[in-house]
């Protein structure tokens, strides 16, 4: 877990609390509630709120930024688009793979 928090920037020690969560987190000390910061893989200064329905600004650290963006870069990569997973295969036979095979069964 370590690997992949560091590899999407996850980080508490840099958040700037947007308007909603201040005022969260004034009502919760107000009360006597403990808070604290969740980690996110954001820049510290960012805060635009829309991050977890996707970036505005593309500065989250996602998948698609991320593990994607590197898997292309590889060349080696193919990514199917407009597709669904009816079922997703799994098992012990997936265990010993270096890479989650998803396998696409298209009715």
């Amino acid at each position: 877990m370590d690997a992949v928090c560091q590899r999407l920037g996850v980080h508490d020690d840099q958040t700037v609390d947007n308007t909603c969560n201040a005022y969260f987190r004034a009502g919760c000390e107000k009360l006597g509630y403990h808070s604290g910061t969740i980690p996110r893989n954001a820049p510290g200064a960012h805060s635009c709120g829309w991050c977890c329905f996707g970036c505005k600004k593309g500065e989250k650290q996602s998948t698609l930024i991320t593990y994607l963006q590197d898997a292309s870069e590889t060349g080696n990569a193919r990514f199917i688009t407009e597709c669904f997973a009816n079922k997703i295969i799994h098992g012990e036979f997936l265990q010993n793979l270096d890479v989650l095979l998803l396998l696409l069964l298209f009715d």
